[in-house]
């Protein structure tokens, strides 16, 4: 394989990690709580630990439903994904 073959491909692999880094901002701006799961639940009340998953990006964070704020915790690629 060339080295702009694989150049291309990883090139093709970070738009999508972009494009879905979009849709996850969509996402948490509309509807936080119904996009991720639940891990567990803070001691503030209304406070939450998520994680959610849009292909190829995992993504942790804290939504404090009572102050309407979202806390991105953790954005990485998917083990394996070929952007790791």
């Amino acid at each position: 394989m060339s080295c702009a073959t694989v150049a291309a491909g990883r090139g093709l692999k970070k738009n999508a990690f972009l494009n879905a880094l979009t849709t996850v901002v969509a996402k948490l701006r509309a509807d936080p709580s119904g996009w991720g799961d639940p891990e567990f639940n803070l001691r503030k009340p209304g406070a939450c630990k998520y994680h959610g998953i849009l292909y190829p990006v995992i993504v942790h964070y804290v939504v404090f439903e009572h102050e309407k704020i979202v806390l991105l915790i953790d954005v990485r690629p998917l083990p394996n994904c070929g952007l790791d």
